[in-house]
């Protein structure tokens, strides 16, 4: 990987990043993802991949592998009754093709057992009920922002 396609990477993961961030505050406040959160992190992918099509190092299987995350966020929110909200699953999908397939998939990884290690804690601390909800979107970013740490 050249210097350029790493400050790329690093340059639009960052952009996704911060509209996590952003997304997560909105998610603890009022427990919502917003369409402009969605489309904003749809627009910073879109143009990583234009940009890769564009330098010619377009990788399909990573855009893809990129997807799946939001796929199986969505899928989970259809069969849970939504336990796991839409936003959640459709902010990942956008944001995906712009962290990559590494991040993306750790990141969501990292993500739910950071909730999970939290939600074990707060149910033994009794500071919230087994029917108890979170906000997941701070947890998400939480493990996407580890994760592209972890790969600079």
């Amino acid at each position: 990987m050249s210097v350029m396609d790493k400050e790329l990477k690093v340059f639009f993961g960052l952009g996704v990043l911060l509209i996590m961030i952003i997304s997560s505050i909105g998610d603890i406040r009022s427990r919502d993802v917003f369409l402009w959160e969605i489309l904003g992190c749809f627009g910073m992918s879109f143009a990583k991949v234009a940009v890769s099509i564009y330098g010619g190092n377009f990788d399909a299987s990573d855009v893809l592998m990129s997807l799946m995350p939001g796929v199986f966020l969505l899928l989970l929110s259809f069969v849970s009754g939504q336990s796991v909200g839409y936003g959640d699953g459709l902010l990942i999908l956008c944001a995906g093709p712009a962290l990559g397939s590494g991040v993306a998939v750790m990141g969501m990884v990292a993500g739910v057992f950071a909730c999970g290690l939290i939600s074990g804690i707060l149910l033994v601390l009794k500071k919230v009920g087994k029917k108890a909800k979170m906000p997941f979107v701070p947890f998400l970013t939480l493990g996407m922002g580890v994760m592209m740490l972890a790969q600079i």
